[in-house]
């Protein structure tokens, strides 16, 4: 993952990319909800000051508008952080903007539990480039794996940009 001026190396190691526990922190829902964009940063940046080489943006709660928030927060963090960037969003078009926004290779988090569908993924990722982070993958079967990979495959993405945390 790279950002306009820094890198980090992912191998699977999901220790170096930041935490963003939504439901653990009903001050970050409150700004999310509320679209406090100078709160959020300072949440995010703690993120950094935590040791994470990867900040998690995720704006996803219910009540806020996600595409506009989460172009935004992008925007504010790459004016003050050259930290690379792992992005979650609930709708394709809001990951679409995020994406195509970021100024480097955006990580691009995504979960089975998600509503997002990983085709959806996959076209944003060949239109704009990035790297896959299947998160909650440790009791996902082979079979699923592979289905990634075809799908990734068919999709003309490398599987070097696919990580399984």
């Amino acid at each position: 993952a790279t950002s306009y001026s820094n890198k980090a190396i992912l191998s699977g190691n999901s220790d170096i990319i930041g935490v963003c526990e939504l439901n653990d922190n009903d001050e970050y829902l409150e700004a999310c909800k509320e679209q406090d964009v100078d709160s959020l940063i300072e949440f995010l940046t703690e993120q950094e000051e935590d040791g994470a080489e990867v900040i998690h943006v995720d704006v996803r709660p219910v009540g806020s508008d996600e595409q506009e928030l989460l172009c935004e927060v992008i925007k504010e963090l790459q004016m003050i952080s050259d930290t690379p960037l792992m992005i979650s969003a609930a709708s394709y078009d809001a990951l679409e903007a995020a994406v195509r926004k970021y100024n480097g290779k955006a990580v691009i988090r995504y979960s089975f539990k998600d509503d997002l569908k990983l085709d959806d993924v996959f076209s944003v990722m060949k239109k704009y480039g990035g790297v896959l982070f299947v998160c909650d993958s440790e009791n996902e079967e082979k079979s699923v794996k592979d289905l990634i990979f075809e799908k990734a495959d068919a999709f003309g993405i490398s599987r070097k940009n696919i990580i399984f945390e």
